[in-house]
């Protein structure tokens, strides 16, 4: 029987012989998109930088991007199953909150029926992108602009205390099954388009931001983490959210390698017993 592979790199408590990480990213668009779209391969997202950082440490890893656009961790948890489970992750990336701490205005389905673009296909549905929704979307917009100042904090998409709870739900659900390293992404601050199209987004992201660090603070486990990718971005200035709330590429390069600092440092604290 042959002896087990040897990885290049400084060593880990990972052994070669076992099986690789499985890294799953569950989260809204913000994991997903590049802006500007990515020129190359290289260009990746976070949890290909994650996992291209892990390997050339000597830690295999298979990343599972769980992102979808306009996504809000009430609806992810639906399927549950088939974004988590399924892959069994060793490491868990958490991003949500987004969506879910602008006020509620207008239905949802509305808002996400006038963003959808690229998706017409017959004449009549491509006129009607083209013609209608432009402006149906401009006066949804304005309306919205002129309500956010005025409603507060009194409507939220998802009230912080239904977001707390679905997160608690998540990841009391994920630790019990798999025992996976969670690493919860707080929110970037509002600023640029979001702060101009919805004013008043700063008092709202101070809410959720202590709610997402007070749920992962109840589990008071080193094995549930809060990343402060705010901080990140914070840094980089304003080039790191070209549309004020997605990435750019050099933005998930450094958000991958603070997640990558955290994943190693897990994997050096557990030791090779662990194993």
């Amino acid at each position: 029987m042959a002896g087990p592979v040897e990885l290049p790199g400084p060593q880990l408590p990972w052994p070669a012989a076992r099986r690789p990480l499985s890294v799953v990213a569950f989260a809204n668009s913000v994991a997903t998109l590049q802006l500007p779209v990515r020129q190359d391969r290289a260009e990746g997202t976070y949890v290909e930088v994650l996992c291209d950082l892990l390997a050339a440490e000597g830690v295999p890893a298979v990343p599972h991007l769980e992102s979808r656009w306009f996504e809000f961790l009430h609806r992810a948890m639906r399927a549950y199953e088939e974004r988590v489970r399924v892959h069994a992750p060793d490491v868990l990336v958490v991003q949500f909150g987004l969506n879910e701490y602008q006020p509620w205005l207008v239905p949802v389905w509305l808002i996400r029926h006038l963003m959808v673009q690229n998706q017409a296909s017959t004449r009549t549905a491509r006129a009607y992108r083209a013609k209608v929704a432009p402006h149906a979307w401009r006066v949804v917009r304005g309306f919205r602009r002129r309500a956010s100042p005025v409603v507060g904090l009194r409507t939220w998409q998802v009230t912080p205390q239904r977001f707390a709870g679905h997160l608690t739900r998540l990841i009391r659900n994920v630790r019990y099954e798999a025992r996976p390293l969670v690493l919860v992404l707080d929110l970037d601050e509002p600023a640029g388009l979001i702060e101009h199209f919805l004013p008043g987004m700063a008092a709202r992201h101070a809410v959720y931001q202590r709610v997402i660090a007070g749920v992962v603070a109840e589990f008071d486990d080193p094995e549930v983490r809060l990343v402060r990718v705010s901080e990140i971005t914070r840094a980089l200035g304003p080039d790191a959210l070209p549309d004020s709330m997605h990435y750019a590429p050099q933005t998930h390069r450094v958000v991958g390698e603070a997640l990558a600092a955290e994943v190693l440092a897990w994997l050096r604290a557990r030791g090779p017993a662990a194993h």
